[in-house]
């Protein structure tokens, strides 16, 4: 997809200068679109911590965090101006954000003095994307039916200004000496329910290629479809783990008491989460024409 992206940038630019030094009459479009987005981001971070305490000899923290974008509204408004009848450049500003799902798993166990015990707990987190994409392309367009309908191919360069916020959950798991409590002896054990986020704003080039069709229903007056894919590199961001004191989620155990030095150390034992802000979108709108 990189190479195609590529060629038809270099092909549109060239077309775009040659013939950029005839003198005829110009056209130009503008048009307003609403449609869908598809978005690709569909990642997930993994977490292990491992540890021992008394007469245990094995205590493990496993868990996941998937999160997928789910398909958004595009918004996108662009202006073509074309040096001759079939080629010139065209702007485009679009504007979506997109809904997140994030379902975390933990699995919690520990191992000591003959027995196994094992516990599972699910989570679940809310987040969004927002992608504002800004290109500049080359376009081609080539008409007919005495110009009442059109067919343009376009590609080029894009600005991509991404936030992205998400807040899910994981267990971290504690120990207690015996103090009384039934579900253990000598030694009591929980997990708890630590929230977790990510708050980030990015800001990143990369490319789009798309096509479309326009339908003239007056002179000055089309509707336009158009289908476009827009690249945008990933980034890959850590989780940060809120301090606070937590109530044990299994057991309902004492507190315990997450601090700065203890959320950096749970940092260190989840993955980052890789997130992709390409997406593909189709939309439909009306188009103005203008000669100039």
């Amino acid at each position: 997809m990189k190479k195609l992206i590529v060629t038809i940038m270099i092909v549109l630019a060239f077309a775009t200068y040659s013939i950029a030094q005839d003198n005829k009459s110009r056209k130009a479009e503008f048009s307003l679109t609403v449609g869908g987005a598809f978005p690709q981001l569909d990642s997930s971070s993994s977490y292990f911590y491992g540890w021992r305490y008394l007469l245990t000899t094995d205590v493990q923290e496993r868990g996941v965090i998937a999160a997928s974008a789910e398909n958004s509204l595009f918004f996108s408004g662009s202006f073509s101006y074309f040096f001759m009848k079939n080629v010139g450049l065209q702007a485009i500003f679009g504007y979506t954000k997109a809904d997140v799902a994030k379902d975390a798993s933990f699995a919690f166990s520990w191992a000591g003095r003959g027995r196994n015990v094992a516990r599972n707990a699910a989570f679940e987190g809310s987040g969004d994307l927002k992608v504002i994409p800004i290109s500049i392309n080359g376009i081609a367009k080539f008409s007919f039916n005495e110009e009442k309908m059109g067919i343009y191919f376009s590609g080029g360069y894009t600005f991509f200004n991404n936030k992205f916020n998400a807040t899910s959950f994981m267990g971290a798991g504690s120990a207690f000496r015996y103090q009384g409590y039934g579900q253990c002896d000598p030694q009591c054990f929980d997990a708890f329910r630590v929230p977790l986020d990510i708050d980030q704003s990015w800001n990143k080039s990369g490319a789009n290629v798309g096509a479309g069709f326009d339908f003239k229903v007056s002179e000055m007056i089309g509707i336009t479809a158009d289908a476009r894919y827009y690249y945008c590199p990933s980034e890959k961001f850590d989780w940060n783990w809120r301090s606070g004191t937590y109530q044990g989620y299994f057991y309902g155990l004492d507190d315990l008491v997450i601090d700065a030095e203890t959320a950096q150390l749970l940092q260190q034992s989840i993955t980052k989460l890789e997130v992709n802000p390409s997406f593909f979108k189709v939309s439909v709108g009306i188009k103005f024409f203008f000669d100039l």
